[in-house]
């Protein structure tokens, strides 16, 4: 990721979204967190998008929520995926 920022809001410049894997067990729990990260990232003037692969779950089932982010810079709206590509979701560091 690139660590500058806006010279007029002083928000960071990315280079590619924040992804988010949000790997859930039955009910609405995934949904709800996916949910409040979009509400959230959309509240401080970010670009946001959460998808979902439906009906999979059914109380025990598992569910993959996905989201991605971004701060919208010139008024530019970023492209964002349906689906993790591979390398997309990285670990984060240790510590």
């Amino acid at each position: 990721m690139n660590a500058l920022a806006d010279h007029l809001t002083g928000a960071p410049v990315l280079d590619k979204p924040i992804s988010i894997a949000i790997l859930a067990m039955g009910g609405q729990g995934g949904g709800v967190l996916s949910d409040w990260i979009v509400s959230i990232a959309e509240s401080q003037g970010w670009a946001a998008q959460s998808t979902s692969v439906p009906g999979v779950a059914q109380r025990t089932g598992a569910t993959i929520y996905y989201v991605e982010m971004m701060p919208l810079h010139s008024g530019k709206r970023p492209v964002f995926s349906l689906m993790p590509t591979p390398g997309a979701l990285k670990k984060p560091p240790d510590g």
